[in-house]
């Protein structure tokens, strides 16, 4: 994959993604979230950063209701430059319809080549079809998970929006991939995945 003009990120938590990767400094970054999440974010950011990086843009969204391909345009996101989308924590907490109007949407925004990772709930876990130790501590939360994709099928769900899946592994299957291989002791979930796809197109 060439080098991406751009990275998009959007987190409902207070990621720190953006601020740690070196490899991100010098790349035009667009950090989406919803509008009161996102306030809180500059705020911390702002009294814990003496210097606020330059080439992050903050682009207020509600993916259920407002348009993500125009609120990135407004914010100077460049349609023609390849991108790597990390959609991380969000699609869980949407409903179908907007999940699948926001794929749209980024199918078109997105160059060739570039890449969404995206991270999801295995949907067996929420419609009770598939057993996951510790779903029921999940379950509890404040803010429940509403929405998943089943594994099996995500390949032939995102196919007809341009997007070919590359990977898709639980986070307790890249914890025992990834950690052990770094000295951590994360354990990841089996029902908590993260899948990797790229742009179709010439």
């Amino acid at each position: 994959m060439p080098a991406p003009g751009s990275w998009s990120c959007s987190a409902p938590a207070l990621t720190v993604e953006l601020y740690r990767l070196d490899e991100t400094r010098d790349i035009q970054t667009f950090e989406v979230d919803h509008p009161a999440t996102q306030r809180v974010k500059r705020e911390r950011l702002e009294s814990r950063l003496e210097d606020p990086p330059q080439n992050v843009n903050f682009v207020e969204v509600d993916f259920e209701k407002d348009n993500l391909e125009h609120a990135l345009e407004v914010a100077g996101f460049d349609k023609k430059k390849p991108t790597v989308v990390l959609w991380e924590g969000v699609v869980s907490y949407l409903t179908e319809p907007a999940v699948t109007a926001n794929i749209a949407v980024l199918a078109r925004l997105l160059v060739p080549s570039s890449r969404l990772i995206l991270t999801y709930v295995h949907k067996g876990a929420l419609d009770g079809s598939v057993t996951f130790q510790g779903f029921r501590r999940w379950k509890s939360w404040v803010r429940p998970f509403i929405f998943g994709f089943d594994p099996a099928t995500l390949a032939e769900t995102v196919r007809p929006h341009g997007f070919l899946l590359q990977s898709d592994l639980s986070t307790a299957e890249g914890a025992r991939h990834y950690c052990a291989t770094n000295g951590r002791s994360e354990t990841g979930s089996e029902l908590y995945r993260v899948a990797t796809m790229v742009r179709a197109g010439a």
